[in-house]
């Protein structure tokens, strides 16, 4: 898919479409999309810093709780340690005794400059929206700023 993610009007917070051929990319643009709001991402890959990467890894009873635990979790991660994100890889996601489960990478750096852009306090469960068809999947996801 040519576009991974779009940002969308909402009337109190910040709302975007992730999209992807499968659920699994849809996700994964997904926190690209979250953390491409909250930091300069190209500035980033620029500065000097160390990088570090944290993997994460969330179970879940649908699709959709999964997406907003997933990226409650790696946003609670990032701001918890001061990290600034370069980018979020969903490195699995599975299916069993009827819990989806997510693994995923979030790969930060530590520089001396303040990169970021926006200040998320939250992924809120109200609007969020799963929708798949064959070779396509969009994720709407909404943002408490």
């Amino acid at each position: 898919m040519s576009i991974r993610f779009k940002y969308i009007p909402h009337t109190a917070d910040v709302a975007f479409f992730a999209y992807g051929k499968t659920f699994k990319e849809a996700l994964e643009n997904a926190g690209l999309a979250m953390f491409n709001l909250m930091f300069d991402i190209k500035a980033m890959q620029k500065a000097d810093g160390k990088i570090k990467r944290v993997t994460l890894t969330e179970t879940a009873k649908n699709k959709k709780e999964l997406v907003w635990y997933l990226l409650q979790k790696a946003l609670s991660e990032v701001d918890a340690d001061g990290m600034q994100v370069l980018d979020f890889k969903i490195k699995k996601i599975t299916f069993k005794n009827k819990l989806y489960e997510a693994k995923c990478t979030v790969i930060c750096k530590y520089t001396k400059e303040y990169l970021a852009k926006f200040d998320v306090k939250a992924v809120t469960p109200s609007e969020l929206e799963v929708f798949e068809k064959k070779d396509y999947c969009r994720i709407k996801v909404v943002l408490d700023v």
